[in-house]
């Protein structure tokens, strides 16, 4: 009787697993169509064409401008300005600039 059991629940278990799987196709569904419900009215994103309108304040002028960025203690790049003017926004302005990259083992590019 115990053997009989056991083996009625492994002949009922295909039908069980392909009810599980229906039931998680429907939900699947389910929750794609919920998805696309709350998105419907979603705008897509697009940028504004609003003009650049970089700042004209002048916080300082560096004349003679030079920087070399490392990291690690290898040398990246080396820049080099006559003039450099930096504005309140942040952006800087550089005149006659020279500009030299290097690779992974500190030789000119």
């Amino acid at each position: 009787m115990k053997n009989t059991n056991k083996y009625q629940f492994r002949a009922k278990l295909p039908l069980i697993l392909r009810g599980l799987a229906v039931l998680g196709m429907f939900a699947a569904i389910l929750v794609i169509g919920i998805g696309f419900y709350r998105a419907r009215n979603n705008e897509t994103f697009r940028m504004k064409g609003f003009p650049t309108q970089l700042s004209e304040d002048v916080v300082g002028v560096i004349n003679g401008y030079e920087r070399r960025e490392t990291e690690d203690g290898i040398v990246k790049y080396f820049i080099k300005a006559d003039k450099a003017t930096t504005f309140d926004d942040e952006h800087q302005e550089l005149e006659n600039v020279f500009l030299q990259i290097y690779d992974e083992k500190d030789q000119d590019v």
